[in-house]
């Protein structure tokens, strides 16, 4: 038996379970590592269509997503998708990377050290540019759920409301990116195998990861989020040379 059908399966459990927790953070481990085994493109496509399923959390948390608030973001989110995988070979993606990563450890040191606001509702202009900006990090480079993070939390919406939220936003990016990738003819036989191998794991994961913060603490799941949020932005600073 190749070892990525072990190994893979475990990566992807482990990866999971962060992701429906806290409804991002998982790519940040799995990618690289399942990189090691298969490749970068064979990873980051495996890993999109479990980011894709993890909309099957929105069936029971549907009611926690702050609809409301995020209208105009979901508007202008498939367009900010589209425009960056369009700009894929335009734009050197290591500047991108490091305005990120640095946007993304100065909001932590602002959160640790109270600088930021209290619950808000966004004016319309900003939500559609978080939005587009999200989407077009997303489509650029994948990985624009930190950037969508620092949005949803200036909500405080609490855990559920959080976690599910950012689900609801990361779908609509995710199955346009799947779409697209499907489109490329991305998917070969190795990733159709590792990806059936790791369905049972996943199916563990989603479950998992959906009770796990129920206990936690309000602090406690805060905490953590600014920890992904820093192992975000060192990841992406890591790319660039």
């Amino acid at each position: 038996m190749a070892p990525e059908l072990i190994l893979a399966p475990v990566i992807v459990f482990v990866a999971s379970v962060v992701e429906a927790a806290f409804g991002f953070g998982g790519g940040i481990t799995a990618i690289p590592l399942l990189s090691l085994m298969i490749g970068l493109h064979d990873s980051v496509t495996l890993f999109l269509v479990f980011q894709f399923f993890k909309g099957s959390l929105l069936i029971p948390g549907w009611r926690h997503v702050a609809w409301g608030k995020i209208r105009l973001v979901m508007l202008a989110l498939p367009f900010g998708v589209a425009l960056g995988m369009l700009c894929l070979t335009l734009i050197d993606a290591r500047w991108l990377e490091f305005l990120l990563g640095i946007y993304l450890l100065l909001y932590v040191a602002a959160d640790l050290l109270k600088l930021k606001g209290v619950t808000f509702r966004p004016p319309a202009l900003h939500q559609l540019f978080m939005g587009a900006g999200g989407g077009f990090i997303q489509g650029i480079i994948g990985t624009g759920g930190p950037f969508l993070v620092t949005y949803v939390r200036g909500l405080n919406l609490g855990k559920d409301g959080f976690r599910f939220t950012i689900v609801a936003l990361l779908f609509i990016a995710n199955a346009i990116r799947l779409v697209l990738t499907t489109s490329a003819g991305l998917f070969n036989h190795h990733v159709l195998v590792l990806l059936a191998a790791c369905l049972p794991a996943y199916g563990f994961a989603l479950v998992a990861g959906y009770r796990l913060p129920k206990f936690l603490t309000h602090r406690q799941f805060s905490l953590i989020i600014n920890i992904l949020l820093v192992m975000s932005g060192i990841a992406l600073l890591s790319k660039v040379h």
